[in-house]
């Protein structure tokens, strides 16, 4: 590979680096751009221009790390019913009583007497 070449890699690895921090909310998209990243950030390596390579490659790789939390983070919602994808229209999410609340007294039954 020619040196001009070698430069283009390298400026490349740091626009998609930093493309995949955007991508990242796209669950499967984040993570392929994210490794294109990474492996444009590591071919760029022996070029001129090895600083924005090695800018590409951490852009990378924090994209990557990026979009498995955020998958993470939507799988964890999904497989709990609160994704607000999830939800009739119009539904709002449930609110939980904080911790130091007092629980609600019981209804007065009227069983007559």
């Amino acid at each position: 590979m020619s040196d001009e070449a070698r430069n283009r890699v390298a400026l490349a690895a740091l626009i998609v680096g930093l493309t995949s921090w955007i991508c990242c909310v796209i669950p499967a998209c984040g993570g392929v751009v994210s490794i294109a990243g990474v492996v444009l950030g590591v071919l760029g390596l022996r070029s001129e221009r090895r600083v924005l390579a090695i800018i590409g490659l951490v852009a990378s790789v924090l994209g990557l790390v990026l979009a498995v939390v955020h998958m993470a983070y939507t799988a964890q919602m999904i497989f709990d019913g609160d994704h607000p994808f999830l939800r009739p229209p119009g539904e709002r999410p449930a609110q939980s009583a904080p911790a130091d609340a007092a629980p609600a007294p019981a209804p007065a039954s009227d069983a007559g007497g």
